[in-house]
């Protein structure tokens, strides 16, 4: 009788810890004993757990923020938030695996202090890949959510070539950026840059 309760209780253990879960959100919420906030008040940080080197920007009343996310997929998430306390995650512009390769080395390499920025109606990426897949590149959206029924996602990297010297700003900002750079993205849909940045 014994054997027979041990082993139906093991098959319900069993039985359980092969069972399909789904997860559909994750929150978490500190507490680490002060007093209590006043209405005007939060506490940071405001995006608690892993999210390192955040970059924000705001579009109108809409604020968007990407962190880096080193060897792990998918990679670079995207928040939103309308009061820069409250944060959403949207989506990942690193979805694809066909987007970088960057899964064959250790966790801290990777997708190193992404910074985001916004002209016109297009999203813009500019990163990092440490140790991987060609170093520096930009990557577009025209929605920073990325990929869904009626969205195109974020584009596959445009990678941009090493300078001697080069002056980084965000796309359509009126600076100087290495000619080589712009000129090798010159007809690259994806990069953002106009080719009349380039000497004729």
């Amino acid at each position: 009788m014994k054997r027979l309760l041990l082993g139906m209780i093991g098959g319900l253990v069993f039985s359980i810890a092969h069972a399909s879960v789904t997860v559909k959100e994750v929150s978490y919420r500190g507490d680490d004993g002060s007093p209590a906030l006043s209405p005007m008040q939060y506490r940071n940080p405001v995006l608690a757990g892993f999210y390192p080197d955040p970059s924000a920007i705001r579009v109108g009343d809409d604020f968007y923020l990407v962190n880096s996310s080193f060897g792990y997929f998918p990679g670079l998430p995207i928040f939103h938030s309308r009061d820069l306390v409250s944060w959403t995650q949207i989506g990942n512009a690193i979805d694809r695996p066909g987007q970088i390769d960057f899964g064959h080395h250790e966790l801290t390499r990777g997708l190193f202090a992404a910074s985001i920025s916004h002209h016109g109606d297009t999203f813009y990426i500019s990163n990092t890949c440490f140790y991987c897949d060609g170093g520096n590149y930009v990557i577009t959206a025209k929605n920073p959510a990325g990929r869904g029924p009626t969205l195109s996602g974020w584009t596959s990297k445009a990678s941009i070539p090493r300078c001697s010297s080069m002056t980084m700003a965000a796309p359509g900002w009126s600076t100087t950026v290495c000619p080589r750079a712009s000129c090798a993205m010159r007809g690259t849909e994806q990069s953002g840059f106009s080719s009349s940045m380039c000497p004729q």
